[in-house]
């Protein structure tokens, strides 16, 4: 389904390695270790703490 193939683009895009080997270029800053699963609001706004250098302790969570 086009969900299913949006979410999977978005977390291989956005994590460590793009499908699983190839290293990602982005600046360490814009990716996670799973990638990030646009769909999802948690993953979405752990994301975007992420970008602004904001900490569950600073209460940067969904």
């Amino acid at each position: 389904s086009d969900y299913e193939v949006f979410r999977n683009a978005s977390k291989n895009l956005t994590s460590e390695y793009i499908y699983g080997f190839i290293p990602n270029i982005l600046n360490e800053k814009q990716w996670q270790t799973e990638g990030i699963d646009l769909l999802d609001y948690e993953s979405r706004v752990s994301y975007g703490c992420k970008l602004l250098g904001y900490s569950e302790k600073q209460g940067c969570k969904p």
